[in-house]
């Protein structure tokens, strides 16, 4: 069912991301010149010569030239500043042409006077198609000058994403290397979840309001100025980017995310269509879904108008209208309830021919969305291209919905049909982490220049790094013969050996790696063939760890000596919930316990070494109940000879708080460096908002900072002077309800903020000092987390 993948894609994106990029980088192309830009242009000459944007000691030589002030102020003016600086280099941004002439190298951003002076007299004809641009490199009365300009303003965009790749620095010197480059998509849509421009995407994932998610209450929820502000925000923010922002209004659908409209009742498509007009007002597209209907007609839309296809059709039609009378311009895409060519006639009420027929009559330039002949729509036969061709006589936006793509590894991208480009005006891709992104940006933007082992050699040199690329190309390879022994009968020997590989190349990887995202999803992986190997025989019956609770009114604790002595559940009894985050297995629904809800890392050795307390196992020194529950915990790590160090736990509860002291004492014979490290990772239940969740600094001043927590991922982190004064929280204003945490101030160096909108991850880290510890001394954390239970009565005791 086309629900389970579509959304389900959706929300597993970031936690199937190969990222580990931050923000800035994303958004800034590879943090590393290597002589090439991606994606790959359509005409490009690597001239191979290097101009000096700055020297070390000097003032800055070069200078960034744009049209006016406003310019000044573009995302992608700041993201070539900053790519200059961080390089060590420095120019300045000017609008004024004379200005511009004293500096020795000029950057001239988009169509300012002195580029249509230059294009007009070296002949530069900038492509006519959409989003198409220059770079062009040029020598005049002794000056360096290089002209950015783009047919419309995200052309210009993309010159500056290409341009920034350009740069590096040697010795002393920032350097630009020279190219000059034609360039322009051969796709028209190109959607990421979550945006990346810097690999020229166009399309920003899906922009899904809380608000929307109301079940009966749709009513209510779109009718309001709230729902319009939070969208009209949240679609502005992306648009800052010069990207396109999608909003689904999934209607009649087997998701969370689905309403329920009776479409012959002229009230409810007043609100579907006013809902849509503010979309497009706002600079949005919409995509109107009618995915997985779980019900096909209501009995009074059945009287009314007879069939699916007539009543699908009129909807589109009003909303359709509605959009460009807000928006000439504005974008509907059409997400059909079933799926054709192989698949017509799966739902047998429903006239699959007619159907497809009558949607062939829609306008043209309404996007229909399709995902081949079944909802993963992997492989596609020329057969079945010509097939859909014919039925809606238009080009159609292919969605790839194999979210379970091993193509984040792969180098055999695009297993779709390989001339699906040729019929196509968007692509729309589920979840693939950015492996698997840069290598589909990359055969998006010149489909016939794409080269499989340069793109993904790229992508994986960007992620992880030049040195990880060997190492982790052989643990591919290893997953290739993996799978092809898999077809093969009796290969249990064959596939215990390939496991055995895949286990010493995924560790070789973690200790080279500094990205703990790539690492993370590299021992998930291979942790799914160890697990395959082991099911091939009889199974060993499971022993559950033993486990302990503290509970009391309020809060529940379910702690596993077994695993690390660490807490499992942390339960708000009030609300029911569990606040730690952790997944359940998809096959029988017992709970994994692989890295989730683990409270603390040792270091030992270096501060980048750490020790995941998780397979540690914990002696039971006391467990008492009564008013104040409590639990201690003991166990000793030997590592290598004459090292080793014992780590004690205390947990217990006091009314609304946990206490959790935690002490590592050094045993071995030598003076070592340690440090403890407080790392959980808070499942808050996701609601997409900018405005539900805020994080709460204490200041020095003892009056608390607020600031928004994005819900894309991201992190803050506090040091130094602005390390909290002992306590920090989560607030959820739309709950009242907040969870705090409070510390010595003096045990720590640094507070550190995770925020994952999927899967709704939030951490609140302690990291504490480093320390050169003696034979038999010892240091510790202290810490606990309080509930408060109404947020705002709280926060009067502090001036925000």
């Amino acid at each position: 069912m086309r629900k389970i993948y579509l959304f389900t894609a959706i929300a597993l994106f970031a936690s199937i991301c190969l990222c580990g990029l931050s923000r800035a980088d994303s958004q800034s192309g590879p943090p590393f010149f290597n002589g090439k830009i991606m994606p790959s242009p359509q005409q490009v000459e690597y001239m191979n010569e290097f101009v000096t944007v700055y020297k070390a000691g000097e003032e800055a030589s070069t200078c960034i030239l744009v049209a006016d002030a406003e310019a000044r102020s573009c995302t992608y003016v700041k993201d070539l500043l900053s790519r200059i600086e961080s390089f060590g280099g420095k120019a300045e941004v000017v609008t004024d042409k004379k200005v511009a002439l004293r500096f020795k190298l000029i950057i001239s951003i988009g169509k300012n006077d002195l580029a249509k002076k230059y294009i007009a007299r070296y002949e530069q004809k900038i492509p006519s198609q959409e989003e198409g641009y220059i770079i062009y490199p040029l020598k005049d009365a002794g000056r360096e000058i290089v002209l950015c300009a783009g047919k419309d303003e995200r052309g210009t965009v993309w010159s500056v994403q290409s341009l920034i790749q350009l740069f590096k620095r040697e010795d002393d010197r920032v350097l630009l290397m020279k190219a000059k480059v034609i360039d322009y998509p051969y796709i028209k849509w190109r959607m990421a979840f979550g945006g990346s421009k810097a690999y020229k995407y166009n399309i920003s994932g899906w922009v899904i309001s809380k608000l929307g998610c109301k079940g009966n209450k749709w009513r209510d929820v779109f009718s309001s100025r709230e729902w319009e502000t939070e969208i009209t925000n949240k679609i502005e923010d992306i648009r800052q980017n010069k990207l396109v922002p999608l909003v689904p209004i999934n209607v009649i659908g087997g998701s969370d995310f689905a309403f329920y409209p009776t479409f012959s009742d002229p009230g409810d498509m007043k609100i579907l269509r006013e809902a849509a007009g503010k979309v497009a007002r706002a600079g949005g597209a919409v995509v109107l879904m009618f995915d997985d209907t779980g019900h096909m007609l209501t009995a009074k839309d059945k009287a009314y108008f007879g069939t699916l296809e007539k009543t699908h059709v009129y909807v589109v039609n009003e909303v359709y209208s509605e959009m460009k009378r807000a928006n000439p311009s504005a974008l509907l895409i059409f997400c059909p309830p079933l799926y054709f060519g192989a698949a017509i006639g799966a739902y047998p009420d429903v006239d699959g021919p007619a159907y497809v027929q009558a949607l062939s009559n829609l306008p043209q330039d309404i996007q229909i969305h399709w995902s081949g002949g079944d909802p993963a729509g992997r492989y596609i036969s020329r057969e079945l291209i010509s097939e859909w061709q014919q039925y809606y006589s238009r080009k159609l936006f292919f969605f790839d919905n194999d979210w379970q793509w091993r193509r984040f590894g792969s180098k055999d991208f695009p297993t779709t049909h390989p001339d699906i480009y040729k019929h196509i005006d968007g692509y729309l891709m589920s979840g693939s982490g950015d492996i698997g992104m840069i290598v589909l940006a990359d055969y998006l933007w010149n489909p016939e220049a794409y080269n499989a082992d340069r793109s993904f050699r790229s992508a994986v040199e960007q992620l992880a790094g030049r040195d990880i690329y060997p190492v982790f190309r052989r643990w591919r390879e290893v997953i290739d013969r993996s799978e092809e022994a898999g077809r093969i009968p009796e290969s249990g020997p064959v596939m215990k050996k390939h496991v055995e590989n895949l286990i010493s190349l995924s560790k070789e990887i973690e200790s080279s790696c500094a990205n703990k995202s790539f690492v993370s999803l590299i021992k998930n992986e291979t942790g799914k063939w160890v697990k395959l190997v082991n099911n091939t025989g009889k199974q060993p019956e499971v022993v559950q760890p033993e486990t302990l609770v503290l509970e009391n009114d309020l809060i529940k604790l379910v702690i596993v000596p077994a695993e690390g002595g660490r807490i499992d559940e942390f339960i708000d009894k009030k609300r029911g919930r569990n606040l730690f985050y952790s997944y359940y297995t998809s096959e029988k629904g017992e709970k994994s316990r692989i890295g989730r809800a683990y409270m603390e890392f040792p270091t030992a050795d270096s501060p980048r070494r750490l020790t995941n307390l998780d397979n540690v196992p914990f002696e039971v020194i006391a467990h008492e109940e009564g008013n104040v529950p409590r639990v201690e915990l003991t166990a000793i790590i030997r590592q290598r000879e004459n090292t080793g160090y014992s780590v004690s736990r205390m947990i217990s509860l006091k009314d609304n708080s946990i206490e959790i002291s935690t002490e590592l004492k050094n045993i071995g014979l030598n003076k070592e460096a340690f440090r403890l490290r407080v790392h959980p990772e808070f499942a808050l239940p996701f609601v997409p908002s900018l405005h539900r969740y805020y994080l709460y600094v204490l200041r020095d001043d003892d009056k608390l900072k607020r600031i928004m927590i994005d819900p894309s991922p991201g992190g803050l982190t506090y040091v130094g002077k602005d390390l909290p004064k002992g306590m920090w929280g989560i607030g959820d204003v739309q709950e009242n309800w907040g969870l705090f945490n409070y510390f010595n101030k003096d045990e720590i160096a640094q507070c550190y903020l995770f925020a994952d909108w999927m899967p709704e991850l939030r951490n609140l880290e302690l990291w504490g000092r480093l320390k050169e510890l003696e034979p038999g001394r010892s240091l510790r954390v202290a810490h606990k987390y309080c509930l408060v239970n109404n947020l705002d009565e709280f926060l009067k005791n502090y001036s925000k």
